[in-house]
């Protein structure tokens, strides 16, 4: 990788055991890098490993369950970096820097140069959206 004014960290979402869309298998061990064996650098879908840059962007996009493994990987935007629109991006390839559950995902890229204030954003809207309606509807059936 290069120097670091070409790093951001991607953060995404994938089941328990790694496994994502069409069963692509992301690395398990910090450290190992992933790669898209079918990169395009054209800005759409397809073609790359998605996520979200610095995890700002939509949220609806990424595993909300309780077993939801949340990822983080330090990305050269000179090696195959397209933003696709304002809600995701896709790289070529990247390297595992953590994984846990969603509160240690946003606090490392936090550590790392993340935004404070787009993640508090970032987390208030995805506690509107998911978080909210669930607590609502729980008390009007109290």
């Amino acid at each position: 990788m290069s120097d670091d004014r070409n790093v951001i960290l991607v953060g995404r979402t994938t089941g328990p055991d790694g496994i994502t869309h069409g069963g692509f298998q992301h690395p398990m061990e910090i450290g190992q890098f992933v790669e898209a064996p079918d990169w395009d650098s054209r800005p759409r879908c397809g073609g790359g490993i998605h996520g979200l840059p610095w995890f700002e962007g939509n949220l609806s996009l990424c595993d909300t369950s309780p077993d939801a493994r949340c990822v983080v990987y330090r990305v050269d935007t000179e090696d195959g970096f397209v933003q696709i629109d304002k809600a995701k991006c896709k790289f070529r390839r990247g390297q595992l820097v953590h994984q846990g559950d969603w509160a240690s995902a946003v606090m490392y890229v936090l550590d790392h140069g993340g935004s404070v204030r787009k993640a508090a954003v970032a987390a208030l809207a995805f506690a509107a959206e998911h978080l909210l309606p669930e607590a609502l509807g729980a008390a009007l059936d109290a």
